[in-house]
């Protein structure tokens, strides 16, 4: 607001209150050339304009800055992402290596056989230490999953074939097949 402004402004205020200095003061701009007024308003007007564009100008070059920081953050966002996923694949590539070896999985693989419930206890203690306790959180998310039920889950994980898993449960592989169909029904229902 410009020194003219305020002044206007002001006397107006004060002629409206009744003060003397105010009809003064409104005398005084009444003498001042109309023409004059006019270019003095429109001034007023062109530099706040001029502002309100500054303003305008830099608040889309904040705008543009925090939308590069956005586009940067998703970058960085993308590339952690993108490595927990190869973090989680080698973890189960390594688990993988880790039941392979062990003496009793690798013969269980080159020659399978029917397995007593010590086996079972065996092959579920590895499962249990190698993958974070697969068995006890199978056991936690679905308390009424049968031991049989377990068992072909624990066979699963461990990548045997239907026909392996068949010799080492005593059943057909058949049977094989509807215990894993029933298995995934269960687990799908969740």
């Amino acid at each position: 607001m410009t020194a003219r402004q305020l002044a206007t402004l002001t006397a107006t205020t004060l002629l409206l209150s009744g003060c003397s200095r105010a009809r003064s003061a409104f005398d005084a701009l009444a003498a001042i050339p109309p023409g004059t007024l006019v270019v003095t308003v429109l001034a007023a007007l062109a530099l706040q304009i001029l502002a309100l564009a500054v303003i305008i100008l830099l608040y889309r070059r904040t705008l543009q800055r925090l939308e590069s920081q956005v586009r940067a953050l998703d970058s960085e966002i993308q590339a952690k992402d993108s490595e927990l996923r190869e973090g989680a694949q080698d973890r189960e590539e390594l688990r993988s290596v880790l039941m392979d070896r062990d003496p009793f999985v690798a013969g269980l693989h080159a020659q399978p056989r029917y397995l007593q419930d010590a086996d079972w206890e065996r092959l579920e203690a590895l499962l249990d230490r190698v993958c974070d306790g697969y068995c006890a959180g199978l056991r936690e998310r679905w308390p009424e999953m049968t031991q049989a039920e377990l068992r072909t889950a624990v066979l699963v994980r461990y990548h045997f074939s239907g026909q392996q898993m068949a010799v080492m449960m005593g059943i057909s592989p058949s049977s094989v097949t509807k215990a894993k169909q029933r298995l995934k029904a269960r687990m799908g229902k969740e």
